[in-house]
């Protein structure tokens, strides 16, 4: 053998000596050999269950709830699970995040859902519930690399569009007189945009409103705005009459509101005792002509305004004694209270007759 070839034997048995003998060149088992060879742990793994078929709220706040539960080993550390809802105006989850620890894997842990009210008409509202390993505060890198889980919830809406009028009595009612009555007007849900509302009287004669016209913002929409009736005197023996009161949209972006159906109120409005009558007015105490050729005068008005044209016959009782003129007047609706004038003439007669009491009759043609 050549020096090299021995110097080389000589330092291989010499690294050989000092090298510790391994557990299985100690005789261990074949099992703890390969334990030895494999170290790498499971993939942790997660589940999430809904309570009922699908997950779903309404607005009037009621909820839902669904369990979280680790499936397959032991946390090296607490895990971290992040609750968030993809839109907390429809949906809150509550808690917020979920702790897993080597003491409670294996128990599931609830995820409540509540609905919330936006007072909006948008219908129902399908919401993102997403569930995440909090990386930052867990302990156990396999469960942090697992994927998100999410949830859908829908939200059932519980707002309609429309405007709501309340009334201040039973029910809305004025008399000729001017007497006055009151409603109120709200929205019956908040609007995307400014409602403005026109507010018009079927019958001005009869019934009149202020104001005509209420707006409604975002802000305001559930405060009311009152509105006044007013009876309006027409003149006429008509009784009490009944006028429809609208209330339309007039001005908005809101296509909800825009396409709105017009909102009525019926007011009475009470007749104030208006009379069919002729009224005659003398222009002294008492009416009295002579036959050396005085006259006098009546006055005559109607009680209440005419429906169609009215025509009155004067008539003499005596025409010996007492004349008439005109012998007719006429009333219209333009001119029912305005007083038209009668002159009464004494007639010569030649006959020593004392006083004479005449009759003037006035009557409907």
């Amino acid at each position: 053998m050549s020096k090299s070839k021995l110097l080389i034997s000589v330092i291989l048995l010499f690294i050989a000596a000092c090298s510790p003998p391994s557990p299985c060149d100690m005789g261990a088992s074949a099992l703890s050999c390969d334990n030895e060879v494999t170290t790498k742990k499971p993939i942790g793994s997660w589940t999430v269950t809904e309570t009922s078929s699908s997950t779903s709220v309404s607005e009037s706040g009621s909820t839902d709830t669904f369990i979280v539960e680790l499936a397959t080993r032991v946390p090296d550390g607490n895990v971290i699970v992040d609750n968030s809802s993809s839109d907390t105006g429809e949906v809150t989850v509550s808690p917020s995040s979920l702790t897993f620890s080597s003491d409670n894997y294996t128990t599931t842990q609830t995820v409540t859902v509540t609905g919330i009210n936006d007072n909006l008409d948008d219908g129902n509202i399908t919401s993102i519930i997403t569930l995440t390993f909090n990386d930052s505060q867990s302990a156990d890198e396999s469960y942090e690399a697992l994927t998100d889980k999410t949830i859908s919830v829908t939200t059932t809406d519980d707002d309609t569009v429309g405007i709501t009028v309340t009334e201040s009595s039973s029910s809305t009612t004025v008399a000729e007189s001017g007497s006055t009555d009151n409603f109120s007007v709200t929205l019956a849900s908040q609007p995307l945009d400014n409602v403005t509302l026109l507010i018009s009287s079927a019958d001005t004669g009869e019934v009149t409103i202020s104001p005509n016209n209420l707006t409604f913002t975002t802000g305001n929409w559930s405060i009311a705005q009152e509105v006044t009736v007013t009876g309006i005197d027409d003149y006429i023996v008509d009784g009490s009459q009944s006028v429809l009161i609208t209330i339309t949209v007039d001005n908005t972006s809101d296509s909800n509101y825009s396409n709105l159906a017009d909102k009525t109120i019926t007011v009475s409005n009470t007749d104030s005792g208006d009379t069919v009558g002729i009224n005659v007015s003398e222009t002294n105490s008492s009416t009295s002509v002579t036959e050396s050729g005085a006259t006098d005068n009546l006055s005559i008005t109607l009680n209440s305004e005419p429906l169609a044209d009215v025509i009155l016959n004067i008539v003499s009782a005596d025409t010996g004694e007492v004349t008439v003129s005109p012998s007719s007047l006429t009333f219209s609706s333009g001119n029912w209270s305005t007083a038209q004038e009668i002159t009464l003439t004494a007639v010569e007669d030649n006959i020593i007759d004392g006083i004479q009491w005449k009759g003037v009759s006035v009557s409907v043609s």
